[in-house]
C-alpha cells in the first residue's frame, strides 16, 4: 500500500511540473482565429458587420487577455447602439458583463447582465432572457445573495427547457449546484452537478466537463472527502491543459492547491497555488489574487519559512485594499499577526491584529443589521400569514353554518316541492339548452368579427409601412440630399428643410399608428414598454438626463384602443412641451400600478409656470380633453423655481377591454 502511495505521488509530481509551464506558453502563442478576425475588421464596412466580429473577437481573447476584451466589447456596443441593432446590443452587454465579473468587479458585472435582461425583455428574444438571467444568478452567487441566485437561475432553466437548448441547460444545472453546495446542501449540489456532467459528455464539450469535475470537487472538499476531491480535481487539471484557457486553468490550480493543502503535501500545494496566482496575475483578477496570496503565505508559515509567509501576506493585503475586499484584508492582517508573532515583533503583531478584530468588528455588524432586516421580512410575512389564516378560519365557520341553515330548511320543504323542482328542472334544461346553443352561435360569430378585425388591423399596418412608409422615407432621403447641394439657395434649402422635418414627423407618427394596430401591442404591459422606448429615444437627442421608475408588478390587461392612444399621446403632448417650453436638463418618468388605478407623473426641473399668470395653451387643453375621454384627472402643478409635474389618474376598469 505504501509504494503504491510513493508511485501515485510521483506521477502527480511529474504532471504538475509539465502543467506548471503551460500558462507561460499559452500567451506566446498566436492566435491565427483572432488575427484573421482583426484583418477582417479592416476590409467589412457594414456596423452590423464590424459588431458581430468584435464579438467574436472578444471571446477570443477574453481568457487570456480581459482588458484587450473589453476594448473590444465597448466598441462592438458603440456601434451596435449607432446601427439600433438589439441583438449586437445584448451581445455587447452580455460580453461586458462577463469580462467585468472574471476582473471580480461584481457591480460592474450586475449592472451589464441587467441592461442585457432588459434589452431582451424589450426585445422577447428568448434566449437572451435564458442567457441573462443565469449569469445575474452567477453574479448573486459571488455576492452571497444564494435566494436571487436561485431564483434568476431557475428562471433562465425554465427558458432553456422551452427553447430545448442541452448545452444552457447543463450550465445552469451546474450554478444550481454551486447555489444548493453554498446553501450546505451537498447531495444536491453534487446532483445538479452530475445532470450537467451527462450532458457535457453526450456534446463532448471539454471544458464544460472540466468545469464540473471542479465543482464536484468543491462539494467533496466542503464534506472533507480529500482523496476524493483530488482525483476530481486532476481530471479536470488535465482535460484543461491543452485548451489554452487561462481562465480555467487558473481555477483548476487554485482549486488543486487547496487540496494538496489540506491533505499537508506541502510542496505540491505551493507549486499548485503558485502557478494559479501567476495565471490570475495576467488576468488581473485581483480578489484571486488576493485570496491566493493568503494561501500561499499560510502554506509557508506552516512550513516554517515566515519571511516568505510575511512578504505573501503584505502583497494580499495590498491587493485587497486596492479592490475594498474587506474579508480578504481581515484574513491578510491575521496571518500578518501570527507572523510577527513568530518573527517576535509584538508591536506590529498587535497592531496587526487590531486590524484584524475592527474589521471582524465591521463585517459582524453589517451582517448583523442584514440579518435583522431579513428577519424582520420574515416576521412580517409570517404575521400577514396568520391573519389570512385565521380570517380563512372564520369564513370557513361560517359557511358551515350557513350550510346547515340551508340544509334544515331544504328537508322541510323537499316534500312538498318535489314535483315542482322536476317540473321546473326540465323546463330549464330545455331553456338552458337552447339559449347555450344561441350563446354559441353569437361567441363564433363574435370571434369570426375579431379576427377578420385583427387581420384587417394587421393588413393595413403592413400597407402603411411598406406604402406610405417607404415613400416618406424616400421624401426624407431626396430633401436631405438635395439640401446638401443647395448652399447657394438659403430660401429653396429653407423650403426644403421644412419638407424634411415635415417628413420626419410623418414617418414618426406612422410608426406610432402601425404600433397601435398591432392586436399584440393591446396590452397594459406592451403600451408600458412602448412609453418607455419613446420617452428614452425621444429626449436621447436633447441634453436631457431621464429617470424612469415603474411598478415590478404590471396586471395581465388588454387596454381599450381610446386609452392606449389617449394615454401615449398624453405623453407625447407633455414631452413636447417638455423640450420645447420647459428649459429643462433632468426629466423623472413614474407609472404606478396599484389599488386599481394608473397613476402617471412626468416631472421635469424645468423654468415653470405661474399657474394663476398664464392661461392653459392647446396643449394643455388637449391633455385635460384627452384624460376626460377615458374618465382620467390630470393634475398639472408648477412653480417657477421648482419645475413641472403633470400627473394623470385613472382607474383600471376605465382603461380595460370591455
Amino acid at each position: 500500500m505504501r509504494q503504491a502511495l510513493v508511485h501515485m505521488g510521483k506521477k502527480t509530481t511529474s504532471l504538475l511540473f509539465f502543467l506548471v509551464f503551460v500558462p507561460l506558453l499559452i500567451p506566446a502563442q498566436q492566435n491565427r482565429y483572432a488575427d484573421s478576425l482583426i484583418g477582417l475588421l479592416k476590409t467589412k464596412q457594414a456596423d452590423t458587420v464590424r459588431a458581430k466580429l468584435l464579438n467574436d473577437l472578444v471571446w477570443e481573447v477574453v481568457y487570456n487577455n480581459p482588458s484587450q476584451a473589453e476594448g473590444y466589447g465597448m466598441e462592438e456596443l458603440s456601434l451596435s447602439q449607432k446601427a439600433h441593432w438589439e441583438k449586437g446590443i445584448f451581445d455587447s452587454y452580455t460580453a461586458l458583463g462577463s469580462i467585468s465579473y472574471l476582473k471580480s468587479n461584481l457591480g460592474a458585472a450586475l449592472d451589464y447582465h441587467k441592461k442585457a435582461l432588459e434589452v431582451s425583455q424589450r426585445s422577447h428574444y428568448l434566449k437572451g432572457l435564458m442567457i441573462a438571467n443565469s449569469n445575474i444568478g452567477v453574479v448573486y452567487k459571488d455576492l452571497g445573495n444564494h435566494l436571487l441566485e436561485t431564483q434568476y437561475c431557475l428562471a433562465s432553466l425554465k427558458t432553456a427547457e422551452t427553447l430545448r437548448d442541452s448545452a444552457r441547460m447543463s450550465a445552469i444545472y451546474s450554478n444550481l449546484g454551486l447555489a444548493y453546495q453554498a446553501q450546505k446542501s451537498y447531495e444536491e449540489a453534487i446532483t445538479y452537478n452530475r445532470k450537467a456532467l451527462s450532458i457535457r459528455e453526450k456534446r463532448h464539450d471539454t471544458r464544460g466537463i472540466a468545469a464540473c469535475y471542479i465543482n464536484i470537487a468543491s462539494a467533496l472538499t466542503d464534506q472533507t472527502k480529500f482523496n476524493e476531491a483530488l482525483d476530481f480535481q486532476l481530471k479536470a487539471l488535465a482535460l484543461a491543459a491543452p485548451l489554452k484557457d487561462n481562465y480555467l486553468l487558473a481555477k483548476c490550480y487554485s482549486n488543486l492547491g487547496l487540496t494538496y493543502k489540506d491533505l499537508n503535501k506541502y510542496e505540491e500545494a505551493l507549486n499548485s497555488l503558485k502557478a494559479g496566482l501567476m495565471i490570475n496575475e495576467a488576468l488581473g483578477s485581483k480578489a484571486s489574487q488576493a485570496a491566493l496570496e493568503i494561501n500561499i503565505g499560510e502554506l509557508y508559515q506552516k512550513m516554517g519559512k515566515n519571511p516568505e509567509a510575511l512578504s505573501h501576506f503584505e502583497k494580499a493585503l495590498k491587493v485587497a485594499k486596492e479592490i475594498g475586499h474587506k474579508k480578504w484584508q481581515m484574513e491578510a492582517y491575521a496571518g500578518l499577526s501570527n507572523v510577527y508573532e513568530k518573527l517576535n515583533d509584538p508591536a506590529k503583531a498587535h497592531a496587526s491584529y487590531y486590524q484584524f478584530a475592527e474589521l471582524r468588528d465591521s463585517m459582524a455588524n453589517e451582517s448583523y443589521n442584514k440579518d435583522i432586516a431579513n428577519m424582520r421580512v420574515l416576521y412580517d410575512t409570517e404575521k400577514k400569514e396568520s391573519e389570512i389564516t385565521s380570517l380563512k378560519q372564520g369564513e370557513e365557520i361560517k359557511s358551515l353554518q350557513l350550510l346547515e341553515q340551508q340544509t334544515v330548511l331544504q328537508e322541510r320543504k323537499f316534500l312538498l316541492a318535489a314535483s315542482a323542482v322536476v317540473i321546473i328542472a326540465l323546463i330549464l334544461a330545455g331553456y338552458f339548452y337552447f339559449s347555450r346553443q344561441k350563446i354559441n352561435a353569437l361567441q363564433k360569430q363574435q370571434e369570426a368579427v375579431r379576427q377578420a378585425e385583427e387581420s384587417e388591423r394587421v393588413r393595413m399596418a403592413k400597407d402603411i409601412h411598406d406604402d406610405l412608409g417607404s415613400g416618406l422615407s424616400k421624401i426624407k432621403f431626396m430633401t436631405e440630399l438635395v439640401s446638401s447641394k443647395s448652399d447657394n439657395s438659403p430660401e429653396i434649402k429653407t423650403g426644403i428643410q421644412s419638407i424634411s422635418e415635415t417628413s420626419t414627423f410623418l414617418v414618426e407618427n406612422m410608426r406610432d399608428l402601425i404600433w397601435a394596430l398591432n392586436p399584440e401591442n393591446t396590452k397594459l404591459e406592451n403600451m408600458i414598454a412602448r412609453i418607455r422606448e419613446y420617452s428614452t429615444d425621444y429626449l436621447g437627442d436633447f441634453p436631457i438626463q431621464l429617470t424612469i421608475n415603474i411598478s415590478e408588478s404590471i396586471p395581465d390587461m388588454e387596454l381599450s384602443k381610446e386609452a392606449h392612444r389617449n394615454i401615449f399621446f398624453i405623453v407625447k403632448e407633455v414631452l413636447q412641451n417638455i423640450v420645447k417650453h420647459a428649459l429643462a436638463t433632468q426629466v423623472n418618468l413614474s407609472i404606478s400600478l396599484r389599488d386599481n388605478q394608473l397613476k402617471l407623473m412626468l416631472t421635469d426641473n424645468g423654468k415653470g409656470y405661474s399657474t394663476d399668470l398664464i392661461s392653459p395653451g392647446e396643449g394643455l387643453n388637449n391633455i385635460r380633453q384627452r384624460a376626460g375621454a377615458i374618465k382620467g384627472t390630470v393634475e398639472m402643478t408648477s412653480v417657477k423655481t421648482g419645475g413641472t409635474c403633470v400627473c394623470l389618474l385613472v382607474t383600471f376598469k376605465a382603461i380595460e377591454k370591455a
